[in-house]
């Protein structure tokens, strides 16, 4: 089964970076219980401008109104400290081992 990851550029003010990664943290130890992923990732020299990555299985929950509600509830207090820009994509792995010869 293909992998999917979605993409997001988030704003955060310098005075609530920490309370974010803090957040994001807790986010991502939940993804890796169910073998998902969340990376982020800061601008360099960019003070709370970060790239939001999230991976799973394909017709796994990563967006928002897709989380079960632990993670839910998490997503919900990322969303008060972070702005998230409206060009979030969600992006479907491509096989790259060539198909099997006949």
């Amino acid at each position: 089964m293909p992998r999917v990851l979605r993409a997001a550029r988030v704003q955060v003010a310098p005075a609530d970076e920490a309370g974010y990664l803090r957040l994001a943290g807790e986010l991502a130890r939940r993804f890796r219980d169910r073998r998902a992923h969340l990376w982020v990732f800061r601008r360099d020299g960019g003070a709370g401008e970060f790239l939001e990555f999230r991976e799973a299985a394909q017709g796994a929950p990563l967006a928002a109104e897709e989380l079960p509600a632990d993670e839910a509830g998490l997503e919900r207090r990322l969303r008060r400290v972070a702005a998230y820009h409206d060009d979030e994509s969600r992006w479907v792995e491509v096989p790259l081992d060539p198909p099997a010869e006949e």
